[in-house]
């Protein structure tokens, strides 16, 4: 939800900048979020909590076809659930380039390829 996810940016973005103040930006008063993930080399939040999704569906995917997680993942997609979290899964899948559910499973297949495509959405 939005308010979460609001929630969680003040928390990740404090940290961040923290960190940055620290490190290579000691010198600097004020310091964006931005620059500060630019100078640790982190994703965005938004970036990170993207690649986390799609690597736990990779996950589940890849589990036996009679495993309830599957099974539920599956379900959510082809179903064309309208849930917060199936939605979130749809636009993910969109970010990497990856129209169908056949492109997932290829993809999901291919873990240094999942890897590359989820490791490279904030560039």
């Amino acid at each position: 939800k939005e308010s979460e996810l609001k929630s969680l940016e003040r928390g990740y973005y404090g940290m961040v900048i923290s960190l940055a103040r620290k490190g290579r930006l000691k010198d600097q008063n004020k310091i964006s979020h931005k620059k500060a993930l630019e100078s640790l080399g982190l994703p965005t939040l938004d970036s990170l909590l993207c690649q986390k999704r799609l690597r736990w569906v990779g996950h589940a995917l890849r589990r036996d076809s009679t495993d309830a997680s599957r099974t539920a993942v599956i379900n959510e997609l082809v179903n064309n659930s309208r849930s917060t979290w199936s939605c979130l899964i749809k636009r993910d899948m969109i970010r990497v380039r990856c129209s169908t559910m056949d492109e997932l499973f290829l993809l999901i297949e291919n873990r240094s390829e999942l890897k590359r495509r989820t490791d490279t959405l904030n560039l």
